[in-house]
């Protein structure tokens, strides 16, 4: 199973998962204590993601990231 991610803009929270023809805004949860002090603990626990019906929306948080030269 092929699955592309996306950054949602200026927010670290959320991602966009695509996964055949749907797509899923993946909540990653806060930040929290136990984060901080168990990083591997909280990879196992599972997230909640969340499907997307309305493209036109989606697209209005996922502008495109224009590359600066350096």
């Amino acid at each position: 199973m092929k699955c592309n991610v996306k950054l949602v803009y200026n927010n670290l929270r959320y991602k966009v998962l695509s996964i055949g023809g749907d797509k899923y805004i993946l909540d990653l949860g806060g930040s929290s204590l136990w984060r901080m002090i168990f990083p591997l603990l909280y990879w196992i626990v599972p997230m909640k993601a969340y499907i997307v019906t309305d493209d036109e929306l989606l697209e209005k948080k996922l502008p495109p990231i224009q590359k600066k030269k350096v």
